[in-house]
């Protein structure tokens, strides 16, 4: 079994018309959070592949759906804490 020691991130997606220029504000049409990190992506390739994985991260207990969507993969995922406030990562993403 491959023990995998990395982040778990949620990634924020927002979809807008183009590109913000300087001084500019701009409504976004449409927004949804991801599954990221280089950690969990290795994970989740590794666990498709057909690996026995174990991933060790963090997550707040308001995000238990990433820990499921991880597990539905087949990896076991073991959390180093478990809080209300924990925020451990994310990034925005302008589609």
């Amino acid at each position: 079994m491959l023990h995998n020691f990395g982040s778990i991130n949620l990634d924020h997606f927002y979809r807008v018309p183009h590109l913000v220029r300087p001084g500019e504000t701009l409504a976004g049409r449409d927004y949804r959070i991801g599954l990221g990190g280089k950690g969990a992506n290795q994970s989740l390739a590794m666990a498709r592949a057909g690996g026995r994985i174990r991933h060790w991260g963090r997550l707040g207990r308001q995000d238990s759906w990433a820990r499921d969507m991880l597990q539905h993969t087949g990896m076991e995922v073991c959390l180093g804490a478990d809080g209300d406030a924990i925020s451990d990562g994310n990034a925005d993403t302008l589609a």
